[in-house]
């Protein structure tokens, strides 16, 4: 059964410095989720490179990644409001940073059984197309 905690605003320093560690270079999907928006994927079978602090006084959080063909990408969350990871069974699942305008970003890791998984990682681009599932 998945948990999902909410990481108190006063430790994202230490949580976000502790969570990149751990996963740098993991593989993830990254979702956009809003109300004028919908659901939008911002990338699948993104490595991890790193979530931090940006803008001064927790004004924004930078997302880094690096695709499998060396590209980079930064998203930026600017005003953040939530932080909450979900864990199962003891491994991180997902992680959601929420704006100030209601707007979620979503960083998803695979699922250890999911089929095909390797091969999802081998020849995928950056930035999906349309029709393009995610993992």
């Amino acid at each position: 059964m998945p948990d999902t905690r909410e990481i108190p605003r006063a430790g994202w320093n230490d949580f976000f410095s502790a969570f990149s560690q751990q996963h740098e270079l993991d593989p993830v999907a990254v979702e956009v989720m809003g109300s004028d928006i919908g659901a939008q994927v911002e990338g699948h079978s993104l490595l991890l490179g790193g979530i931090s602090p940006a803008g001064g006084e927790g004004n924004a959080v930078a997302l880094m990644f690096d695709s499998l063909n060396g590209d980079h990408l930064t998203h930026m969350v600017n005003r953040p409001t939530h932080v909450w990871l979900q864990r199962e069974a003891d491994i991180d699942r997902s992680l959601e940073i929420q704006a100030a305008d209601g707007t979620s970003t979503l960083l998803r890791f695979p699922t250890p059984n999911t089929p095909g998984r390797d091969e999802a990682l081998i020849g995928r681009e950056r930035f999906p197309r349309k029709g393009d599932e995610p993992f």
